[in-house]
Parts: structure tokens; C-alpha cells; sequence
């Protein structure tokens, strides 16, 4: 998937996996997920960019975020508090998850 990208920094996302990586010779970064990270601690994830890559995670208040949530009509809100704000999502079944689909993509 990088192969021929022509620069030595690739930023993305999607994944909600927040790394620093190094992949064909590139250094591969995700800044991770504000609202809804994959990770072992719960908060929001994020970075910093130039000259260097500063990976961050910043603390919230979780029942106030549910609070939010529920007052604020937040489509399957429910279900967003059980998954992401109570429990924190797994990062590395998600790694697994999304490199079997890159995987796959790359097969097809």
C-alpha cells in the first residue's frame, strides 16, 4: 500500500489506532481517535507534527462525556456508551481486524 508514496512521513487514519510505525522504509504514523480510540486507556488520542511526531493522549471526564452523549440526541447513543465510553476497544483485535482487510483488499 505504500509502495511509490514519495515521501518519508505517511499519515492516515481510520483506524483509530494510534501508532508509530515504521512500514517499507517509511515511517507510518496514526494519530489515534479523539471521540473514539482504540485503545488500552480510555481518552483522546491525537498528535503533534514538525520537526518531529509527538504522539498524545489527553485524559476526559468519562461520565460527563456520557452525560453529553445522552443529552445530546447522539445517534445510538446507547450502544456508542457501551462500546466506546465505558469499555475501551481493543487495539489490537483491531489491528488484526483491519490488516486481514488490507490483506484482503490487496488479493483482490
Amino acid at each position: 500500500m505504500l509502495d511509490g508514496a514519495g515521501q518519508r512521513l505517511v499519515v492516515s487514519g481510520h483506524t483509530h489506532v494510534q501508532y508509530d510505525r515504521i512500514a517499507s522504509g517509511l515511517r507510518w504514523v496514526n494519530p489515534g481517535s479523539v471521540g473514539m480510540p482504540y485503545a488500552h486507556v480510555r481518552g483522546a488520542y491525537w498528535a503533534t507534527f514538525g520537526p518531529d511526531v509527538a504522539l498524545r493522549n489527553t485524559a476526559y471526564d468519562v461520565e460527563r462525556a456520557i452525560a453529553d452523549v445522552r443529552s445530546g440526541g447522539f445517534p445510538d447513543g446507547e450502544e456508542f456508551i457501551e462500546k466506546h465510553l465505558r469499555h475501551c476497544p481493543d487495539p489490537d483485535e483491531a489491528t488484526t481486524f483491519f490488516e486481514g482487510l488490507a490483506e484482503g483488499a490487496s488479493k483482490a
